[in-house]
């Protein structure tokens, strides 16, 4: 992390907030949000102003080496206090997680948001790229593997999940989010190449706490697994090891 371009990029995208983001216990960068403040994170060339763009340094993210973020990290390295954003967005960035990985970030952007605040997030769209597969010509089930699994041009190329509106209905509603819709959109003209945009609140009351939604979380992570076998006990140690490195409490609230 290159702190002092971030810094100096933190200030144009956040003018209320202080200039030197910080670092908290973990060594993750502690952002310091303005009141309402807004996070695109993995921003690549969607370069969205109003928000606090993030993604990895130009040299090492998208393909043209083209991203302009505001703030350079990894977007898993990076903290925030609780209840303080208005917004977080996610664009063809969630679906890079492990399964592990994906329901610990989404407790601990939950607890980023503000009462009423909500997350955004796009993802190919697994169910509708696998709609009438079978029935593609060769070419074009090729660049529906591509959109489901990645380009694959570099380690972070590489797509680790699949989701779409039902089982972003599901997993959201069971780690405490509410008021959750969906919509689509395509990557293409063609529309081959469909998306899954859903959009989720953090309830005003009621909240969850997090040792339900960790809870809920772990249950999700188990409907994965291939039985209860001495192997499938061992591989959900590793998932369980994963997911506990990531949902941490940034803030203690």
């Amino acid at each position: 992390m290159n702190l002092t371009m971030g810094s100096r990029l933190l200030g144009r995208a956040w003018p209320s907030s202080p200039a030197d983001p910080g670092y908290d216990e973990q060594g993750n960068i502690r952002l310091r949000p303005p009141k309402r403040g807004r996070v695109h994170l993995g921003c690549g060339d969607m370069y969205l102003r109003g928000y606090l763009n993030v993604d990895l340094p130009p040299k090492d993210g998208v393909a043209t080496g083209t991203s302009r973020p505001d703030l350079e990290s990894d977007a898993t390295r990076v903290s925030c206090p609780p209840e303080t954003l208005a917004e977080i967005r996610l664009h063809h960035l969630f679906e890079h997680f492990e399964r592990a990985e994906a329901l610990a970030l989404l407790i601990r952007w939950y607890h980023w948001l503000r009462p009423g605040g909500h997350i955004t997030v796009e993802t190919p769209d697994f169910e509708g790229c696998i709609a009438n597969f079978t029935g593609r010509p060769v070419g074009d089930q090729g660049v529906i593997l591509r959109h489901i699994f990645g380009s694959q041009e570099a380690p972070w190329a590489q797509h680790r999940d699949g989701w779409s509106a039902n089982r972003f209905r599901y997993v959201l509603g069971e780690l405490g989010f509410t008021r959750i819709s969906t919509s689509s959109t395509f990557s293409d003209r063609r529309r081959l190449l469909p998306n899954v945009v859903v959009k989720a609140h953090r309830p005003s009351g009621g909240k969850p706490t997090r040792e339900a939604q960790v809870n809920s979380a772990l249950r999700i992570l188990r409907q994965s697994m291939n039985g209860e076998g001495q192997s499938e006990q061992l591989l959900f140690a590793r998932w369980r090891s994963r997911f506990d490195a990531l949902c941490v409490d940034d803030g203690g609230r």
